[in-house]
């Protein structure tokens, strides 16, 4: 009536085939999924990682304590609406407290290669550092910020309306030589 145990044992090998078998597949699925959004991720990110900015030098002019700031653009495009914005840090890298807008560089257009901008801050203090980071739009229209520790995260929001910047605002170029 049930059948033999050959029968028995045949018919939940099969079902067990069945089930690893779509377990292998699902498996396999989700791992081309997070590969292919990786990769997409990868490419997304490609222009933004060519460009950094840092602190050349440090002197004066005529208004008082300026930063030199380097910016690299390693891409083959530009990149627009550049903010360069100064922060103090503390003695482990940490921002101290929220910046300043008067601590602002605003680039219109970083092209490909270096170029340099002046940036007046006054930083002075015990255990206090000045750093920068930096928000950009990339060629796609993708916004960008490099925290000064180097972390690169896309914004939801164009530069300008991440610093909370009014509009219209004056867009400065970048210089092509550091000045001595």
């Amino acid at each position: 009536m049930w059948g033999d145990v050959a029968t028995w044992v045949t018919g939940i090998a099969t079902i067990a085939l069945f089930i690893i078998g779509f377990w292998q597949i699902r498996i396999e699925r989700e791992a081309r999924q997070t590969a292919d959004a990786e990769r997409r991720s990868s490419v997304r990110r490609l222009q933004a990682e060519q460009v950094a900015a840092w602190i050349a030098r440090e002197g004066s002019d005529e208004l008082g304590s300026v930063l030199w700031i380097a910016v690299r653009n390693q891409s083959s495009q530009p990149v627009y609406h550049l903010v360069i914005q100064g922060i103090v840090l503390s003695s482990d890298g940490t921002p101290r407290h929220n910046p300043s807008p008067d601590n602002q560089v605003r680039i219109a257009v970083a092209p490909p290669g270096e170029g340099y901008a002046g940036l007046h801050m006054d930083y002075a203090g015990m255990h206090r550092r000045a750093g920068i980071e930096m928000a950009f739009q990339d060629a796609a229209n993708r916004n960008w910020l490099r925290k000064s520790n180097g972390e690169l995260t896309e914004l939801d929001a164009t530069p300008a309306l991440h610093y909370a910047i009014p509009l219209p605002t004056g867009w400065d170029t970048l210089m092509l030589e550091l000045p001595t």
